[in-house]
């Protein structure tokens, strides 16, 4: 009898802990959640100052509205690359911190994802991708006039680079062995504590946990017991 009490008040023990753990789990994911939107929030608001003055200020001759364009985006800690396109998709403008583009470097977007959806919703949110060890995505915003009516875009090449940072600092919440990441729409890490995994562009679409969210299965448990990719 003594052993069974044992034995039980393990199992019970045992429970505790995982339920605590998925509660821990589920706490460290909302919070880097809402950090990444707040992140991506700050951002399109940039891009909602560029479209509400090219409707105000855009009038003015090409150079001055360039110079504007390059004043918010060196004030900008994360942009680094910003162009306005006409409600046909042409580019007008196109600014980065470092090339340095002339009138036949602009060219027609309106093919392309990010300026349909922008067309049609308003807003554009890309996927994150790695550049030189880095994670970016682009980001896209209508401009409307006065009756609001499209008349425009402007898109952004953002540098999410405290993005890894916010991963780490939630990390060291988990404790030893744990860990917060952040993957692509296709499972490939874009943040991650571990620089490898970025550099890497390590693939984690085959975990049941990142599968089940790649195929949209966002009904079905998130939280649950799985092999992560060592196998442990």
């Amino acid at each position: 009898p003594l052993m069974l009490a044992l034995s039980l008040t393990y199992i019970q023990f045992q429970k505790t802990l995982e339920q605590e753990a998925v509660k821990l789990e589920n706490q460290l994911a909302a919070t880097a959640s809402t950090k990444v939107k707040t992140f991506i929030v700050s951002q399109v608001g940039i891009l909602d100052t560029i479209a509400t003055l090219y409707d105000q200020e855009f009038a003015s001759p090409r150079g001055s509205s360039q110079q504007i364009v390059d004043n918010i985006l060196y004030r900008s800690e994360n942009l680094t690359n910003i162009s306005i396109v006409d409600k046909t998709g042409e580019e007008i403008i196109k600014s980065d911190r470092i090339l340095v583009y002339q009138e036949n470097d602009l060219g027609n977007i309106a093919d392309s994802e990010a300026f349909k959806v922008v067309e049609t919703i308003g807003l554009y949110i890309g996927p994150m991708y790695i550049e030189n060890g880095r994670p970016f995505f682009t980001l896209g915003r209508w401009i409307v006039d006065s009756q609001q009516n499209f008349s425009g875009a402007v898109f952004a090449k953002v540098d999410a680079k405290i993005i890894p940072e916010l991963m780490i600092n939630i990390s060291k919440i988990a404790g030893t062995g744990g860990h917060v990441f952040m993957v692509n729409n296709k499972g490939i890490v874009a943040a991650h504590p571990d620089l490898s995994y970025i550099l890497g562009e390590k693939d984690l679409s085959a975990l049941p946990i990142i599968e089940n969210i790649v195929l949209g299965n966002t009904n079905l448990e998130v939280s649950k017991k799985y092999q992560n990719e060592k196998g442990e």
